[in-house]
């Protein structure tokens, strides 16, 4: 039987390798970038500035009796177990952690930095399981900058302004897309440290967003990745060049990076993204042509006060209690005044409009398109 691999089968053919045998590539930042959604609140101190052994770190968190409960997937303490066993990322130190999160800013940001020899990696945490977390990423429809994006700027600046060196920015995610707004709308004087940014299926910006002399300063150390069936990735517009990831699940689970498939010190490449993906781009670039600011900032309002009458806190929680948590939101949808109601249902009407309009076969797509993406080797990247 054919075997898959991914980024752990990454970590048995590289981990005997340190960073300076073998310096950092795309699949050690993809895996830094999941390695910050990691609760390290339980066992360290926010923003002290001071590195400690990940090895360390790792042992007193996966000794804490409750820590399943605060990971996304239950890969996330086996990718700690590895990496902390391992020659190239065990001795490596980390240190100012910073997770916030603030309801009335709607702000939910994390990040953390790892210390190597030749620089640093700043890696930011994307989209955790809050719908706190989630409401801040539909603020993007409406909102620039939000509030993670400046705060990861912040983040970078004073990490910047504290230690010499060489700046690597990676992130997944939300956390993908406040990487590069940190390097985009930094100071030129730090721009020239930063080495690279690593953008894993991370929303896009605002086109007005991109046009910006910071922005092409950086473009050509942005390095994107999506997988085949993006969704989160497609959102709003990229400048920079990206790669397709092969994933092996489908649709929206191909967000999850253990799905990504490693061949080598790289990715499995795709020569496009499916149809899928490029109907939900087109879809939602057409809602959002034929729809303003404040009418989507109405939008997400509306649906975000459905869900906040109930108890849930996290997506576990929505889940968790679907039956009663679906009830009281059709209650509240009933309770709402018209203006609401038809506000909600406009939307929804002219959102799937523009899906219908855009349903398309791959062989319509690639007609429409009149070109084809070359498959890249791991020579090219």
């Amino acid at each position: 039987m054919e075997h898959n691999t991914t980024l752990f089968d990454y970590l048995t053919w590289r981990g005997d390798l340190t960073m300076e045998q073998d310096p950092m590539n795309q699949i050690d930042g993809m895996i830094f970038a999941r390695f910050s959604y990691l609760p390290f609140g339980m066992v360290m101190e926010q923003r002290q500035d001071k590195f400690v052994p990940l090895a360390k770190v790792a042992d007193k968190l996966l000794a804490c009796e409750d820590v399943e409960s605060h990971v996304l997937y239950r890969e996330d303490l086996q990718l700690l177990d590895r990496m902390a066993s391992s020659a190239r990322y065990g001795n490596l130190q980390i240190g100012n952690y910073i997770d916030l999160y603030e309801e009335e800013s709607e702000t939910q940001f994390s990040a953390i930095t790892i210390k190597m020899e030749d620089a640093y990696c700043i890696a930011y945490r994307g989209t955790d399981n809050t719908l706190l977390g989630w409401k801040e990423d539909l603020n993007m429809g409406f909102v620039f900058p939000i509030s993670s994006q400046e705060r990861a700027k912040e983040y970078l600046e004073d990490f910047a302004g504290r230690h010499r060196g060489d700046l690597i920015l990676c992130g997944h995610s939300k956390g993908g897309n406040v990487a590069v707004y940190a390097a985009a709308y930094t100071s030129e004087c730090i721009q020239r440290r930063i080495r690279c940014i690593y953008d894993y299926d991370g929303p896009g910006f605002y086109e007005e967003a991109l046009d910006t002399e910071g922005y092409a300063r950086v473009r050509e150390k942005i390095k994107t990745y999506v997988p085949q069936d993006s969704l989160v990735g497609m959102l709003l517009g990229h400048l920079e060049e990206h790669s397709v990831v092969h994933s092996l699940d489908y649709g929206p689970f191909q967000h999850n990076v253990y799905t990504w498939e490693v061949t080598g010190p790289d990715f499995c490449y795709e020569k496009d993204v499916t149809s899928r993906s490029h109907a939900f781009d087109q879809t939602l670039k057409e809602w959002y042509g034929k729809t303003d600011a404040k009418q989507r900032e109405l939008f997400v309002e509306a649906i975000y006060s459905l869900i906040g009458n109930t108890s849930a806190k996290t997506l576990q929680d929505l889940r968790g209690n679907w039956a009663e948590n679906s009830k009281i939101a059709l209650n509240t949808m009933r309770n709402m005044d018209e203006e609401s109601k038809k506000l909600i249902g406009e939307g929804l009407a002219l959102f799937m409009k523009c899906a219908w309009e855009h349903k398309r076969t791959p062989r319509q797509f690639a007609a429409k398109k009149g070109r084809k993406i070359e498959k890249k080797s791991a020579e090219t990247k």
